[in-house]
């Protein structure tokens, strides 16, 4: 799906090698990531950089490269978190087996994270499946060892997914308590065990595990509280917002998206009609997950934290479970029907239907990649080069700049990666600047000065040379400023031309 891509597709994907990049340099993690990003940056998803890393130097691969093909990996190996969460929570492998296929070959996630550089979280949702697991253990583990034990893994995957990604963190949490009140509120039939039982068994073995966590993860864990989540918290809480204003259909719907949507609501019925707790607890936590999502509505704080995008490319995880249990339970009653003789039989049909499902799939799965998030280009990699060869690395590079999204601006073509591949700064910088206030009021200001004087090379010149930039970078994407008038300009100096991409030099202002 991403053979044909120079570097890993949008917005996200920059910074996160940038800091890998950092990573590289250190040997191990730097106590800084200046003069690229502010302070804060230092605890943001290190988990996933550090994999990256470590993978960099295992293959010696080149970093977009890298980055690309354990994207990739990442994706692959959510069949088997999938897996896990699935007989985890129905305790039926086959339905697991189906629900893997399902996430491989037919939700649109998670194969479209690709589009988006969205590592982190991937990464993050194949750490939560193994919450799930020690939480059955917990329930179900009665010696002393056992729960030792169960602390023991619980406290490493709580550990490891808070330094992964804050959001799936949060999923787990959520998941973990539903699951817990769940089993306490609707105790097992024949196992003689009180709710006081069930919930003491949870409480001996996630309460230290939580704390043990917490002391573990302390040296991220306290400054990410109040330097990060906190007072970001607190800004998103101001903003107006409407329910289910970020929430996107085509995220669920895309491709085959409609027919596994299809397959899960039908599920969901059939497991309420059999009394399936699982059927409970995951119409919980995913109506928790929205009502977290849509927190400032109701005026309350912590509006942003968890956003409905995140929640809804989420939802391949349940969607999958829900439809692997619906065709499990078809195919029993079929066979449960079926004369012994035509039983042989319809294992062979169900065998090549499930091959030519996967065909099915496949050839649709793959073309999931939404072509307007690739903005890098093999051009662009060359000009790149160029760059790295001929400007010094401390000089800034001014991009073609256009609006993301929550009030900060990014590059508009391949030149945003200027900065992981040369270690040169950009305006704008990636996207993390917007993690501190006054470096996000400085560059926006930046950003509007240059798109009100793009169409004027001499006024455009004076705004740069204000700001301290000496240079312009101009891929082949395109966008706001314009190569050839600046060719065309005295107070312009063309340095590189190749294939679309263009790098200049202010040659003075009067």
């Amino acid at each position: 799906m991403v053979r044909d891509l120079a570097a890993p597709a949008w917005v996200d994907s920059v910074h996160h090698s940038l800091i890998t990049r950092y990573i590289i340099q250190a040997g191990g993690f730097p106590d800084s990531y200046a003069p690229h990003f502010p302070p804060d940056a230092n605890y943001y998803h290190i988990g996933y950089h550090s994999i990256l890393a470590t993978f960099y130097w295992l293959t010696n691969l080149d970093l977009p490269r890298a980055m690309l093909i354990l994207g990739q990996v990442l994706n692959a190996l959510t069949i088997f978190a999938v897996y896990t969460f699935t007989t985890t929570l129905t305790g039926k492998k086959n339905a697991a087996l189906i629900a893997a296929l399902i996430t491989g070959v037919f939700t649109p996630m998670p194969a479209y994270y690709a589009s988006w550089g969205r590592y982190t979280q991937l990464t993050g949702l194949l750490i939560l499946p193994a919450g799930l697991v020690w939480a059955k253990l917990a329930r179900e583990t009665s010696s002393p060892g056992g729960r030792v034990r169960v602390i023991f893994l619980s406290t490493l995957t709580f550990s490891g997914l808070f330094l992964t990604h804050y959001r799936t963190a949060a999923f787990l949490g959520s998941l973990l308590l539903v699951y817990a009140l769940v089993e306490i509120l609707f105790p097992r039939l024949g196992n003689g065990e009180s709710r006081l039982t069930v919930l003491k068994k949870f409480a001996f073995i996630f309460i230290p595990a939580g704390v043990l966590a917490a002391v573990l993860t302390s040296p991220w864990l306290i400054p990410t509280l109040s330097r990060l989540i906190l007072p970001k918290s607190q800004a998103w809480s101001g903003e107006t917002k409407t329910l289910f204003a970020d929430f996107v259909p085509r995220y669920l719907t895309a491709k085959l998206g409609t027919s596994t949507l299809i397959l899960a609501g039908s599920g969901l019925i059939l497991a309420f009609l059999r009394k399936k707790r699982f059927a409970l607890t995951l119409s919980i936590w995913i109506l928790i997950l929205f009502g977290l999502a849509n927190i400032g509505v109701l005026g309350l704080p912590g509006q942003g934290f968890i956003n409905n995008t995140s929640v809804e490319i989420t939802l391949f995880i349940p969607i999958s479970l829900l439809g692997g249990f619906l065709i499990q339970e078809i195919v029993d009653f079929m066979f449960a029907k079926l004369q012994r003789r035509w039983k042989k039989a319809a294992r062979w049909g169900c065998g090549f239907l499930l091959v030519g499902a996967i065909a099915f799939g496949i050839p649709r799965v793959l073309t999931v990649l939404n072509p307007n998030t690739v903005f890098f280009h093999a051009a662009d990699r060359e000009a790149i080069a160029w760059i790295g060869e001929n400007i010094p690395p401390d000089e800034i590079i001014a991009l073609n700049p256009t609006g993301w999204g929550y009030g900060l601006s990014r590059g508009e073509d391949g030149g945003y990666w200027i900065s992981p591949l040369t270690g040169n700064p950009t305006m704008p910088p990636p996207v993390l600047y917007g993690l501190e206030a006054e470096t996000m009021l400085y560059v926006n200001q930046f950003v509007t000065a240059v798109q009100t004087t793009a169409q004027n090379p001499r006024e455009l010149a004076q705004v740069l040379t204000g700001y301290g930039v000496k240079y312009i970078y101009l891929g082949r994407h395109g966008g706001i400023l314009s190569p050839m008038l600046l060719k065309e300009s005295e107070r312009f100096k063309c340095l590189y031309e190749n294939e679309g991409a263009w790098v200049f030099e202010v040659a003075g202002v009067p």
